[in-house]
């Protein structure tokens, strides 16, 4: 047993130091903190004479430790060392606005700095071997790691986990907050606190210390519950030494405040984030993560990254890989640039279109299918980049000029000679994902443990998704758009040959989505075998082709103007699992009435067993879609089931159309709530002819049980969302509002339905 589990680090509050949390690694556990004196100086690199009019005009400055010159390379791109300039801040939270003032002295463009934005706590991991959750031994006066961080099967700390929840006095749940209530109760673990506000934040405390909680888990703590018990805090006069969360005095300001930021072509929103000393605070609702990896995926990506498990959840799998590399680059003695100042290289107008394609991508057969192979290459494109030698600074390098791996249809050269820092970086995560995969397969492994590795799976998975999509990010420190269009060059190749290969084998391409095929066989009296299809094509093209399964059948969808769409899609395989993509249920806006819709017409569909089976269903479908229907235009469906999630993309006053949401948005701003860009309204539809804001939705957070719902405006929704599903057999929306809202059908019109339930049919058309 290893001396202690080194849990965190974290800042010295009077910015000299970092603080080890260590939990010991006997039965009780008991978590301390030792501190150490850390003080990281950044970079700057520059012509010699502006390197010492820096030194010179900053020494003896208040926010300057010292000041020092430094033989080392500065960045990937430099093969020899250079006369550096290493400035140390006076305290490490003035890092970032000390290294902005040398910055603006040199005009911005004079110098380059490095190392300025990597957190004390990260620098510390990597110069001292330590890492996240490691194991660890007394070493003199320091800590070692007895387990490497990059070890696959590791042990773990036991961790204690809580719960914790406030609640205040007349305010429910998710409800709006009027003035300043009270706190009128606090969950923490299984125990529900209460009584006057003044001893209840003591009984907080003292329930803490009897927990004693490594974790403790939020919903929403990040937006409601943390800013509540501070803010309850600070009116009854208590100080921030006085009441506290960590396991150490913390500010009742956030670390960090909510920002509205767009990425991939949406508006997002992240909360404020509260982090506690000693402790983890995780909010599973400010957590882009928390939902695939949970808590086990999340520690394997903090141990990988040297990111404290705090900030690994609040951030994108991008951060967490982007701290990979530079761990990667530190190690090596490179350092990492403070901005990303290599521009793209000149390209002709030829160049640019040949260049700025993405991957090979079919148009499907809309229709119902069967008799259908679906293959797909495991983490392509991080493969692709391993196997290519594509990185920022192997692409077109000086060292290579006649290297003979080379990007088809594009002439970009890779290095020969050494390998670059994507490689290195995404190697050893490759093989991680696969030693994970091969142990959850493995004999004796149990249900437990299975899971846990699945949550690790999920995680790198992202993490590797990642890493490709930020070689085209105009800001990632090692990304680069040739890097970028390299990748997309290869893997369109590597798609055309797989493409002939299929058809060579017996098979004909069915459709086609960067990194999979779905193959029908040319004579279904001879049908491939697809395991040893995928195992031969491995091989040949030395990229892990994988088989996802064999489909009873398939659904394509179209698009309005009738013609396939590639990502819309969904289709039952023999193993009886559902692959859905593009409808209703995959959308984080589609109320729980919908949901259930889609799922009762998936289930009833789950009884066909190839394509013609599905087309006999129909009546049957549509006999369920009448059901739902007669039950919205009676209003009998309850109003909490209605709930539309919208997320908004700009500010209220910015919305020209008045829409539901832009109601929903009026509403809510008069009972005092504002909701920043990229944050979610969720209203029911009242009144869709209303142009009253007042009248034309209910918010969530005010919505009562017996609050009434426009039926046509719901109406209109399912018929939607059928056409979504049925499109392919025929069926419209137009058809079935024109049948739903004829009132009740002749009697001769009736027939049964699959439960035995009187039904209407419907129009197909």
């Amino acid at each position: 047993m290893s001396d202690a589990w080194l849990l965190d680090i974290t800042e010295d509050r009077r910015g000299h130091d970092v603080v080890l949390w260590l939990k010991d690694g006997d039965a009780a556990g008991r978590v301390r903190a030792v501190r150490r004196p850390f003080r990281p100086p950044f970079l700057l690199d520059g012509p010699r004479e502006h390197l010492r009019a820096v030194a010179e005009r900053f020494t003896g400055s208040p926010d300057v430790a010292t000041i020092e010159w430094r033989t080392e390379r500065p960045s990937i791109f430099e093969r020899r060392p250079r006369r550096l300039l290493a400035i140390t801040p006076e305290r490490n939270d003035r890092r970032r606005r000390l290294a902005t003032a040398v910055d603006a002295f040199g005009g911005y463009h004079r110098g380059t700095l490095y190392d300025v934005d990597l957190a004390p706590a990260q620098l510390y991991h990597l110069r001292f071997g330590l890492y996240p959750f490691a194991p660890v031994e007394r070493e003199g006066d320091g800590w070692v790691a007895t387990v490497s961080a990059d070890a696959v099967d590791y042990p773990l700390p036991p961790l204690r986990i809580s719960r914790l929840a406030a609640e205040l006095h007349g305010v429910r749940r998710g409800g709006i907050v009027r003035g300043d209530p009270a706190l009128s109760a606090v969950v923490v673990g299984d125990a529900r606190l209460e009584g006057p506000e003044a001893e209840l934040l003591d009984e907080v405390m003292r329930e803490l210390s009897r927990q004693d909680p490594d974790i403790l888990l939020t919903d929403d703590g990040d937006g409601f519950d943390l800013p509540c018990l501070y803010r309850r805090a600070a009116a009854l006069g208590r100080s921030e030494e006085e009441f506290f969360l960590g396991r150490e005095a913390v500010s009742f300001r956030p670390a960090r405040p909510a920002r509205s930021f767009a990425t991939y072509g949406q508006v997002m929103h992240r909360e404020a984030s509260f982090p506690l000393p000693g402790r983890f605070h995780l909010d599973r609702e400010n957590s882009f993560l928390y939902g695939d990896a949970a808590i086990d995926g999340l520690i394997d990506a903090a141990r990988l990254s040297r990111l404290s498990l705090q900030t690994v959840v609040r951030q994108s799998p991008g951060t967490c890989f982007t701290a990979m590399e530079m761990a990667h680059a530190l190690a090596e003695g490179t350092h990492v640039p403070f901005r990303k100042n290599r521009p793209e290289e000149f390209k002709s107008a030829h160049q640019l279109v040949e260049a700025d394609r993405g991957g090979v991508i079919f148009l499907p057969p809309v229709g119902v299918h069967d008799h259908i192979d679906e293959f797909d290459f495991a983490s392509l494109y991080p493969h692709i980049m391993v196997r290519h030698n594509l990185s920022t600074e192997t692409l077109n390098c000086r060292c290579c000029p006649k290297s003979t791996e080379v990007t088809p249809g594009l002439g970009y050269r890779s290095c020969q000679r050494r390998v670059g820092l994507i490689p290195r970086t995404l190697g050893p995560l490759l093989e991680r994902r696969l030693a994970y995969k091969a142990a959850i397969r493995r004999p004796g492994t149990s249900a437990e443990d299975a899971e846990r590795l699945r949550r690790r799976v999920k995680m790198l998975k992202w993490i590797l998704v990642t890493a490709f999509g930020y070689q085209g990010y105009r800001n990632a420190r090692f990304g680069r758009i040739e890097c970028h269009e390299a990748i997309n060059a290869h893997a369109r190749e590597l798609i055309v040959r797989l493409v002939g290969y299929a058809e060579e084998r017996g098979y004909r391409v069915v459709h086609g989505i960067v990194d999979s095929l779905w193959l029908t066989p040319r004579d279904r009296q001879a049908w491939p075998d697809p395991e040893e299809f995928a195992r031969s094509a491995s091989t040949k093209f030395d990229l892990p082709l994988g088989y996802e399964g064999r489909y009873r059948w398939i659904v394509f969808l179209p698009s309005r103007h009738g013609l396939g769409v590639p990502n819309r899609y969904y289709g039952l395989y023999e193993s009886g699992a559902f692959k859905l993509r593009g409808v209703g249920s995959r959308r984080h806006d589609t109320p729980l009435l919908l949901r259930r819709f889609e799922g009762e017409i998936l289930d009833l569909m789950k009884r066909a067993t190839d394509a013609p089976e599905v087309a006999a269903l129909l009546p049957r479908l549509l006999a369920r879609a009448d059901r739902f229907a007669e039950e919205v235009r009676a209003r009998r469906w309850p109003v909490e089931e209605l709930l539309i999630t919208h997320r908004l993309s700009q500010p209220v006053d910015a919305y020209v159309t008045f829409t539901d949401s832009v109601a929903a948005m009026r509403q809510l701003a008069d009972a005092g709530v504002t909701r920043a860009p990229g944050e979610t309204v969720r209203f029911v539809i009242r009144d869709r002819r209303s142009r009253s804001w007042r009248d034309r939705v209910r918010v969530a957070e005010l919505l009562e049980p017996d609050d009434r719902y426009d039926p046509q405006a719901y109406l209109e929704l399912m018929a939607r969302a059928a056409e979504t599903l049925l499109a392919p057999l025929g069926v419209r929306r137009e058809g079935l509002l024109e049948r739903w809202n004829a009132g009740p059908a002749p009697e001769r019109d009736r027939y049964r339905s699959v439960e035995g339930r009187t039904q209407r049919p419907l129009s197909a058309s």
